[in-house]
């Protein structure tokens, strides 16, 4: 068979638009993905495949890093001025006081909150605020997961008064 000039330009040509498609297709697909904006753990999945996702919802993806574990303390407002940035604190999973786990000072939020955890012990107060101080869980975290609630101990002049809470991990922006 003998193949004329104008057939080998009709190919190119053809090969050209082909290209030139599945560029435009894979651009397009590229816009569609959904990517984190850095390697996270997916810790809540509110949507399932094929529902409606609102762009008013807020958490229809919760992404965390899970190798920098943070526990949020809340200590009663009549006890926060006791304790002073970088006082030292010890955590343990709740019922397992046998494996403590150093926790490192982070920071303390700059306002006090109503208080999320309520024990309901006699005489305690239903109404208190807090003031939520942020610890790093620095000792080995095995079997440690967010949600997980612990009891901790801080070093507050010369005494220990802390309410249980719950290591959450460092939210991705």
């Amino acid at each position: 068979l003998a193949i004329t000039g104008g057939e080998v330009s009709v190919a190119r040509a053809a090969v050209a638009t082909a290209t030139a498609r599945l560029a435009a297709g894979r651009a397009r697909l590229d816009r569609l993905a959904v990517r984190a904006p850095r390697a996270a753990t997916v810790v809540d999945l509110g949507i399932t495949v094929g529902a409606l996702a609102s762009p008013e919802d807020p958490r229809l993806v919760v992404l965390a890093d899970l190798s920098r574990l943070l526990v949020r303390i809340e200590v009663p407002e009549s006890q926060a001025r006791r304790i002073g940035p970088g006082a030292p604190a010890l955590g343990w999973i709740r019922g397992d006081g046998a494996q403590p786990v150093d926790l490192a000072f982070e920071r303390i939020e700059p306002r006090a909150s109503t208080r999320r955890v309520v024990n309901v012990q006699p005489g305690e107060r239903l109404d208190g605020r807090v003031l939520q101080i942020l610890y790093r869980l620095a000792g080995p975290t095995v079997g440690m997961h967010p949600g997980f609630l612990l009891d901790v101990d801080i070093a507050a002049d010369g005494a220990a008064d802390a309410h249980a809470t719950e290591p959450t991990a460092q939210d991705t922006p």
